[in-house]
């Protein structure tokens, strides 16, 4: 499948001494096909078409465009000629589509140089597909010039102050920037933003219209930021780079197994999970065995390779689930999470994961095991390969049978058989009234009466894995924790 990432903005002409100018209609249709580039020549040094006398400064240009073979319309890019050179190659400011839906693209596009026909005379387009071996059709192509006008000025009043000091911004926060527009020049139409921590080599988040933006998840140092206005006249120049600081960090308490946090098992994950949790500044603990999944690197030069540690009880039917989530939830980060029995210093691997959370890319696993019942286990956090931050999760230890296993009589009821193929029978000294049956991210998939004392619940349409079974009896619900095979 084609990926294809386009930074898209809109820029608004300004208005001048002098009208634009634009070149008749060229109908078409030219064939474009990867690898060649087609030009079309709309003026040459005889100034043929009689462009109207002045300075113009860009070039807008539409065409209906219409797949042929295997193209996008977001794979269509266009470039500009003059006698001052050629300017890059670009995708469409509107129009655009992953797809191969006949539309019709616009481009904006900045001369390399003001043209002014009287001197330069000549000016043509070039048409390209980037998909290899695609090729698409162009008809109906306007080609406008513009008057040249000045870019607009820089922006002001920036916020962070220049140099703002680390005790106004938390590390791993989100940060609110803003700016003034100038008071001066042409009007700017949006903003490009720049950020990075090596100020010569800032790398630009985008463009918006308004004069704010908000970056989440700001690790813990010195940080650079630049605004640059786009007006009619194309991008302001000599912006200045701003900085400020982050607070610092100190290294995890939990770094090492013995200093492991721990965890408050709860009925589900959001009973009692830890949030804020980073692994900046860990460093190997040294803990044998190694994790048996995803991929362990404290040697990444990165210098994010570390692990920290958590340990739990377990409950006294063996069951317990360790999951770790975003926090916020979905934020992104791609921890991997080995789990061992045993003491520090000697420990036995029980499981390991890498991506089993309900959170993308982050972490969990199940223990069943009576073996383990109110045991201490240990629980290892890294990220995947070292060469990121954690930048903020949230962990939790859970299990839908904690201090249910057993109804109270004369509720007391048994289940069986566990795992299950496809009929789970119940079994009670008074009547079962309600079932409901839930995976594992909370949806409920089996709801049924039964106002029995011995019944089967039919879960043969279920897939395979973990489900959790609410049972009621005498207006006491329970929950049991159901393996489907």
């Amino acid at each position: 499948m084609k990926k294809i990432t386009l930074l898209l903005f809109t820029l608004l002409v300004g208005t001048s001494v002098f009208a634009q100018f634009t070149f008749p209609t060229d109908a078409g249709p030219y064939l474009v096909s990867n690898p060649t580039i087609t030009s079309i020549n709309f003026n040459d040094a005889g100034n043929t078409a009689g462009v109207t006398s002045g300075t113009y400064g860009s070039v807008t240009i539409t065409a209906s465009w219409a797949n042929n073979s295997d193209s996008w319309s977001s794979e269509a890019e266009l470039s500009v000629t003059t006698s001052a050179g050629s300017t890059t190659l670009s995708g469409a400011t509107t129009g655009a589509a992953n797809s191969s839906n006949s539309t019709t693209l616009t481009f904006q596009v900045f001369l390399p140089s003001t043209y002014d026909p009287d001197v330069d005379g000549t000016l043509s387009i070039n048409l390209n597909q980037t998909w290899s071996g695609s090729s698409s059709n162009w008809s109906n192509i306007i080609v406008q010039l513009n008057p040249f006008v000045l870019p607009p000025d820089c922006v002001t009043t920036p916020s962070p102050a220049d140099a703002e000091g680390a005790a106004t911004f938390s590390a791993f926060g989100t940060i609110s920037f803003s700016w003034v527009a100038a008071g001066s020049g042409e009007p700017a139409n949006s903003y490009e933003f720049f950020f990075g921590n090596t100020p010569g080599s800032l790398a630009s988040l985008g463009t918006t219209t308004s004069t704010s933006v908000d970056v989440s998840n700001v690790n813990p140092g010195t940080w650079y930021w630049q605004v640059v206005p786009i007006g009619g006249g194309g991008s302001a120049t000599g912006c200045p780079v701003w900085s400020f600081t982050t607070e610092s960090v100190p290294a995890p308490t939990n770094d090492l197994c013995s200093g492991a946090i721990p965890l408050t098992p709860g009925t589900i994950f959001d009973a009692n999970p830890i949030g804020g949790q980073t692994q900046w500044q860990s460093t190997d603990s040294g803990e044998l065995p190694l994790p048996t999944c995803s991929v362990y690197d404290p040697t990444d030069t990165s210098g994010n390779g570390g692990d920290i540690w958590y340990s739990v009880v377990v409950p006294n039917d063996g069951n317990i689930t360790i999951e770790i989530q975003g926090d916020p939830f979905g934020n992104g980060g791609d921890t991997a999470m080995q789990v061992y029995s045993g003491v520090c210093g000697s420990l036995v691997t029980l499981d390991c994961d890498d991506d089993g959370s309900t959170d993308d890319l982050y972490s969990l696993v199940s223990i069943s095991n009576v073996s383990l019942a109110n045991e201490t286990i240990y629980i290892r956090v890294f990220e995947y390969s070292g060469n990121d931050i954690l930048q903020g999760f949230k962990i939790s230890a859970y299990s839908a049978t904690l201090s249910n296993n057993d109804f109270d009589s004369p509720n007391s009821f048994t289940y069986f058989p566990n795992p299950v193929s496809n009929k789970l029978t119940l079994k009670a000294h008074q009547n079962i009234q309600n079932v409901s049956v839930f995976n594992m991210l909370g949806q409920e998939v089996i709801r049924t009466e039964l106002n029995v004392q011995r019944g089967d619940l039919d879960m043969s349409s279920l897939q395979s894995g973990p489900y959790f079974v609410k049972v009621s009896i005498n207006d006491t619900v329970e929950t049991i924790k159901i393996i489907k095979k």
